[in-house]
């Protein structure tokens, strides 16, 4: 049979393991509008590189065609 002070311990380390593990817990569940972290993050990929792509475009062609009148 443990003593007093060996299962203050124990319950010491089992929550020192789940503070521990909360985080990564935590992200790897949550969930925005029906689409998980790792979706957000495809989400914002795809919508910067449209971005980006639009920015290229106005920025050489549309200009260009200013620059040309």
């Amino acid at each position: 049979m443990k003593s007093g002070d060996q299962l203050d311990l124990d319950i010491d380390e089992m929550i020192s393991t789940i503070i521990q593990a909360s985080p990564p817990v935590t992200v790897s569940v949550i969930t925005i509008l029906g689409l998980t972290l790792h979706e957000w993050v495809y989400v914002a990929t795809i919508v910067y590189t449209i971005v980006a792509i639009a920015t290229l475009i106005k920025k050489h062609w549309l200009n260009k065609d200013n620059e040309q009148k």
